[in-house]
């Protein structure tokens, strides 16, 4: 923002009752070319701006304040003036007030402690025209959506924090290295903020991904708005179809579906994996439409079982998303096939896609082992019958048994024809019974949780302490949380 001349100048008005900091404001104002009055509460700005309501081009106005706070100053200056641009400065332990100030017509919001930059971008955009729409693709929020008790382990940030206003409109409230007590977090979550936001690229650092994503890549190797947006709404479409209607409890698909949808916004700029999605959604997405199926389910029986970390979650959604992709390099002639038409021949080339999708994952440049593993694994089994590697359990991994459970439940729904809860019932016992010894225990009761079916389980299950036994020793496994 260039400094005005003194034919154009500005006049704002800076309203906080810390006198230092309210000074460095001013300051800053200053060097931008305004003229600066200030006020140390809301009662003393009230004041000022009726002597001469149509004086202020801004105000800058802290929340909590003696006398009267930011929000009754911003309601009264709306009263009079809908012109004058109102910046709130909040804070953490401002999120309700944050969103009642959005509501009321604040232009712009800086989270305290803000930075130089972060200032000077603010006072821009209130005054710098909003340009015309000339993209037809209609871009979808960016911001990955969290619940709040993901950030109730510790009390340092290592994340930006958002909160949603409305419509496209986030405000951060806390920066990373911030300290948020504990206990504050959980006030908010008695207060019914169930979410906070935070940017892809920092979902990554919490999650532990390190994809090697650069913004300098070549114009065409990026990734286009259009693949992004087409790849968000067709799995949203997907899950809208396939889960808003069954008997799995609603609470449980939207926070799978967020968990996906967020991990698709993490992975979306990288080309390899977008060009790999893509891939699945070829001749009319079967294949995408049963990986974002089994995607769902192992997230939401892993949320049964007590594995309820962003990191394991965004794990079993890339290896859920991803499990299926060594299929990329058989022919289509063979995958249109049953398994009882297949020859011996034919069965042997199937059982080659794990090997094959984990040879393309491992070739993704910071994509973690485990999705790896996932893709080698999810036709293992424990008794050591399954494919390709002929693996029992301790040798497994954790996440993939998961998978592998999933994948198993929806090709026997595919394959019964379920239209009802009675049907998925029945899909369920026979899955059961075809597999009795093949599944870890703790995942079959989950997924019978999942579904509120009361169906005979392996006799393992009725055992005294089994099913908490089994359930201690799985938590124990190698899955990072």
């Amino acid at each position: 923002m260039q400094k005005a001349s003194s034919s154009e100048m500005r006049h704002a008005l800076v309203v906080e009752d810390d006198e230092t900091f309210r000074h460095t404001v001013c300051e800053l104002l200053t060097a931008l070319g305004f003229q600066v009055r200030e006020a140390e509460n809301g009662l003393i700005a009230k004041t000022i701006f009726e002597l001469n309501p149509d004086l202020f081009d801004l105000i800058l106005s802290d929340i909590r304040m003696p006398a009267m706070d930011g929000i009754a100053l911003l309601k009264f200056v709306r009263l009079t003036n809908q012109t004058c641009k109102f910046v709130v400065m909040t804070g953490f332990s401002e999120i309700i007030e944050t969103k009642e100030a959005y509501e009321l017509g604040a232009n712009e919001f800086l989270a305290k402690p803000f930075r130089l930059e972060a200032f000077r971008t603010v006072i821009k955009n209130c005054f710098s025209p909003k340009p015309p729409v000339t993209d037809p693709v209609e871009e979808v929020p960016s911001l990955c959506q969290i619940p709040v008790e993901e950030f109730i382990t510790s009390s340092r940030l290592v994340v930006d924090l958002y909160v949603h206003l409305g419509g496209t409109k986030y405000v951060k409230i806390a920066n990373k290295n911030d300290v948020i007590p504990i206990e504050r977090l959980k006030s908010y979550q008695k207060k019914k903020v169930d979410y906070f936001f935070v940017r892809p690229e920092d979902l990554r650092t919490m999650v532990g991904l390190n994809l090697k994503i650069k913004d300098g890549l070549a114009a065409e190797s990026k990734v286009t708005k259009e693949a992004r947006v087409r790849l968000l709404k067709n799995t949203a479409k997907l899950i809208t179809q396939n889960f808003y209607y069954n008997p799995v409890e609603k609470s449980s698909v939207s926070a799978a579906a967020q968990v996906i949808d967020n991990t698709l916004r993490v992975v979306a700029e990288d080309q390899v994996l977008t060009s790999l999605l893509d891939f699945l959604q070829v001749d009319g997405g079967q294949l995408y439409g049963h990986s974002v199926g089994v995607a769902m389910y192992s997230i939401m029986i892993a949320r049964k079982m007590g594995l309820s970390s962003q990191g394991v979650q965004v794990r079993l959604a890339m290896g859920g998303l991803l499990h299926d992709i060594g299929k990329k390099e058989l022919p289509p002639t063979l995958l249109a096939k049953s398994r009882v038409e297949m020859t011996a021949h034919d069965c042997q080339e199937y059982e080659s896609h794990c090997q094959r999708g984990k040879e393309i994952l491992s070739s993704v440049p910071g994509l973690p082992d485990d999705v790896v593993q996932i893709a080698a694994h999810h036709h293992e089994n424990n008794v050591g019958t399954g494919f390709p590697y002929r693996l029992r359990s301790e040798r497994i991994h954790p996440l993939a048994k998961i998978v592998s459970v999933a994948d198993c439940f929806l090709q026997t729904m595919q394959r019964e024809c379920v239209q009802s809860k009675s049907d998925v019932t029945e899909a369920f016992r026979k899955m059961v019974k075809t597999h009795e010894m093949e599944f870890d225990i703790i995942i079959i009761k989950a997924l019978s949780e999942l579904l509120n079916l009361s169906v005979e389980l392996p006799k393992a299950a009725s055992k005294e302490g089994a099913y908490d036994a089994a359930k201690a020793a799985i938590l124990r496994e190698r899955v990072r949380q």
